[in-house]
């Protein structure tokens, strides 16, 4: 199993002035996957952008690239039941809330003042702890 990074995407972003729409609803912001090439755009909407605050944006941004963590299982499921019947399908929404819990959980330890990397394997003298 290769292992996931989100330094194995090459991340681009746009702005756009049009309403991104997935399941028919306006997003404030959406991934986009080129995934032979291992790239993804993600879109944000400038006139969602006037008016969010800076939680907002940071939020929205962490959500997105949550999607790109889980986007070998998106991919799969996609292929097993069809891209027609998967938007708008429950487990669409189950993987949103999935992604929108995880982002929850990343920014609450973000903000707690937990460290990057989440997990040090080495204590305070350099040994493993």
């Amino acid at each position: 199993m290769r292992r996931l990074e989100m330094t194995e995407w090459i991340i681009s972003y746009q702005f756009v002035n049009k309403p991104v729409r997935t399941t028919g609803e306006d997003v404030f912001a959406s991934v986009t996957t080129n995934d032979p090439y291992r790239r993804a755009v993600i879109e944000y909407v400038r006139s969602s952008l006037d008016v969010a605050t800076d939680e907002e944006v940071e939020s929205s941004s962490v959500h997105e690239l949550v999607h790109l963590l889980v986007f070998p299982v998106t991919q799969r499921v996609r292929d097993l039941i069809g891209a027609e019947s998967w938007l708008g399908s429950e487990l669409f929404q189950a993987l949103e809330t999935a992604c929108e819990n995880v982002t929850f959980r990343l920014l609450t330890l973000h903000r707690k003042g937990f460290p990057r990397p989440f997990f040090d394997p080495l204590d305070s003298r350099g040994r493993l702890a």
